[in-house]
């Protein structure tokens, strides 16, 4: 666990990959909470949470006063987040939006997928920056907080990210999705001034990265929310 922000009021953290953010009791164990709980020394409040491979920012506050008006935040589309996926394939346009509902799957309660019926509408920007033969380096905003949703939306496109046994293929050379939380931008909940919260990619990431010749830009491109 990597700090990159602290405060009297807020952590934010890098979650590395192959780590639940919350446990599913709690008195479980081996979970980004748990870290963040021996790290403080008291109980955190987690403002969101990553899937258990993905790795990235993850915000947390330090005192439950704030809670409510950082999930407000959340819940009304002002906090503005950025991943980083290693799809396979190559887009046919550099950029793009990816626009579907996403509701439970019929027969297997933890999956989503596209729902037309019983889903609630989702959507998210897209912008590939570099690309090869075999995959492409995306950069993804998404406007909602949807269980999977990069992952649905990227397969449904037909660019499914790389190692995401769910809703894509197992690649030889990756054990888990290649997707990171690698921006989060928020409004201070005490000064009212912007906060940019950017993680680093884990080793495993740029590996993958340079086997694939792929490069990184100098700067992550501006998407709308």
């Amino acid at each position: 666990m990597q700090v990159i922000y602290e405060d009297d009021d807020l952590l934010a953290v890098s979650k590395p990959p192959f780590l639940v953010t919350a446990p599913k009791h709690r008195w479980q164990g081996g979970s980004l909470v748990n870290r963040v709980l021996n790290y403080l020394g008291k109980p955190p409040h987690p403002l969101h949470r990553l899937d258990m491979n993905t790795s990235g920012v993850v915000l947390f506050a330090k005192s439950p006063d704030i809670v409510a008006t950082m999930h407000d935040q959340f819940r009304n589309q002002q906090a503005q987040k950025q991943y980083l996926a290693l799809s396979l394939g190559i887009p046919s346009q550099s950029s793009f939006v990816e626009d579907g509902p996403i509701g439970m799957h019929p027969s297997l309660n933890s999956n989503r997928h596209l729902d037309a019926t019983h889903a609630r509408h989702c959507a998210r920007s897209l912008k590939a920056f570099s690309l090869n033969r075999q995959a492409s380096l995306l950069c993804c905003a998404p406007r909602t907080g949807r269980t999977h949703q990069i992952r649905v939306h990227l397969a449904h496109a037909g660019h499914p990210i790389a190692g995401d046994e769910i809703y894509g293929l197992k690649v030889t050379w990756t054990p888990r999705q290649l997707l990171h939380a690698v921006r989060l931008r928020v409004t201070h909940p005490r000064t009212g001034l912007p906060l940019d919260l950017q993680a680093p990619l884990p080793e495993d990431f740029e590996k993958a990265i340079a086997r694939l010749g792929m490069q990184m830009p100098q700067e992550l491109p501006e998407l709308p929310a």
